[in-house]
């Protein structure tokens, strides 16, 4: 295993990774441990995919030593991707295990995880406290699943110890109709298992990640940050309860200004108990009932690319109606003629992507495997393929065209606001510039996928002051 971690070390030693770092590392509340205030998303890694490896190494090269991700996240592909990168770099001895901090995300089952869960209460050993949000998504905390979680991550991420270990979402407790009472007594278990799993080495610390702590006090999924600490309190007094994961963003800025603590904000109490602050959704918002992109996308001739979408939007429907015509006894492929149907209803480019990754590509893919096996159908199977990649693709670019529309505004806007903005030509610089403002997060995950957003980010010279950037904060919300 990747892990050789020595406490009196992590006290006693600077981390030489700060030295590569653009942004001086920060203390991460009341663990030992110093981080980038850039932390390392792993939300859409595959351990398949060499560019996302590539982006974790170009990122630890320059100092970002701090990596999140969850055991749901590609069903654990980005854990075993994470602790592929890291168990070459101890290897190579670029990389001391001590210089680096992981955390990781257990209770929410989905894709694979709750497959598993389902076949096991088929078989008559279920996990007790499973708890269905809906067909897609379950949630647990019970101790039994805890230790099978986090005996996956270990395995996955090649390690001994796990630095942080995130409770996501417990308010889907309350989602799932039990009262706040049972969530805190659930709570209670969790914690006092995962400080059987402290004393066990296997992990340092826990928190919980939760967009419920932000909501107003009298929202029925409410959680109050107060309590869930006092929950840690009873167990033992130096208990290791030690970070919260919440979203804060541009529109989304709750974390700060909801002042749903007995008048006091999440910031506020968290500096109170000293707890780390972990920020995640920094360039997608959820406001005005729409999702918001805080990204620069390529420039292109929107006229040029409808155009091409028509186009092969044709031929890939005539490629359908020869297959209809020539094999009626197989399930159709009708994806041609679906989006001829819906491509005006289709405007938003999150929802979009995620439609193509998890249906329309996974069903591409099952109705392909029906066809004859000869010559003709092979070769007609390939040009379809390569049309209806051709024709997403060519979706995913005509909406990136109509949210740089937006993104252009926003931009506009920030460069009136403060020159410092001028200097970085992407959106997604110019937030996070106004994020590393803030002293009350630690450290901010970002979604890495390519190298060259990495060296993109490590780009930025100048952080406005905090009183620069709040009468902006307040403000830009009401203007989009």
């Amino acid at each position: 295993m990747a892990d050789k971690l020595s406490m009196t070390a992590l006290k006693q030693k600077a981390n030489p990774l700060e030295k590569l770092s653009m942004f001086p590392y920060r203390r991460l509340g009341k663990t030992e441990y110093r981080v980038s205030p850039i932390c390392f998303g792993s939300l859409r890694l595959t351990p398949e995919n060499e560019m996302y490896k590539e982006s974790l190494r170009v990122a630890l090269s320059h100092g970002i030593n701090f990596i999140d991700s969850s055991g749901s996240y590609g069903d654990g592909a980005s854990e075993l991707l994470i602790g592929d990168v890291i168990k070459e770099k101890i290897d190579s001895g670029e990389l001391l295990r001590e210089n680096v901090v992981v955390s990781t995300k257990i209770g929410t089952l989905q894709g694979r995880v709750l497959a598993d869960a389902m076949k096991r209460e088929q078989l008559g050993h279920p996990f007790p406290g499973v708890l269905k949000i809906n067909d897609q998504m379950s949630h647990c905390i019970s101790p039994d699943y805890l230790e099978f979680q986090i005996t996956s991550s270990l395995r996955r991420l090649n390690l001994e110890t796990i630095d942080i270990v995130f409770i996501q979402g417990p308010e889907s407790i309350l989602t799932a109709g039990k009262s706040k009472e049972d969530m805190l007594n659930s709570l209670k278990k969790a914690f006092e298992h995962l400080e059987v799993e402290v004393m066990k080495g296997r992990i340092r610390y826990y928190g919980i990640a939760s967009s419920a702590l932000l909501k107003k006090d009298i929202a029925s999924d409410f959680i109050n940050l107060n309590e869930i600490y006092k929950v840690a309190q009873s167990i033992r007094p130096n208990n290791r309860f030690a970070a919260v994961q919440i979203p804060f963003n541009l529109f989304e800025t709750f974390a700060l200004t909801e002042r749903n603590h007995k008048g006091r904000s999440v910031f506020e109490i968290a500096r109170e108990l000293d707890l780390a602050t972990v920020t995640c959704r920094p360039l997608t918002s959820h406001h005005r009932d729409k999702l918001h992109h805080f990204i620069t996308f390529p420039e292109r001739d929107e006229a040029s690319t409808k155009g091409k979408l028509h186009q092969n939007l044709l031929e890939l429907i005539e490629m359908e109606k020869e297959m209809m015509s020539k094999l009626v006894a197989i399930p159709s492929l009708n994806w041609g003629h679906f989006l001829r149907d819906h491509l005006e209803s289709i405007c938003d480019l999150w929802k979009w992507t995620n439609y193509v990754q998890r249906h329309l590509r996974p069903k591409t893919a099952e109705h392909l495997n029906y066809l004859p096996m000869d010559p003709y159908w092979d070769i007609w199977k390939n040009r379809y393929i390569h049309k209806i990649n051709l024709v997403t693709r060519l979706v995913t670019e005509s909406l990136e065209s109509i949210s740089n529309l937006r993104t252009n505004q926003i931009s506009f806007y920030l460069e009136g606001k403060n020159p410092c903005f001028i200097e970085s030509k992407k959106l997604s610089n110019k937030v996070t510039q106004m994020y590393l403002s803030l002293a009350e997060i630690d450290s901010i995950i970002m979604g890495l996928g390519s190298p060259d957003y990495v060296k993109d980010l490590l780009s930025i010279k100048t952080i406005p002051s905090k009183e620069e950037i709040l009468p902006i904060l307040s403000d830009v919300r009401m203007r989009f």
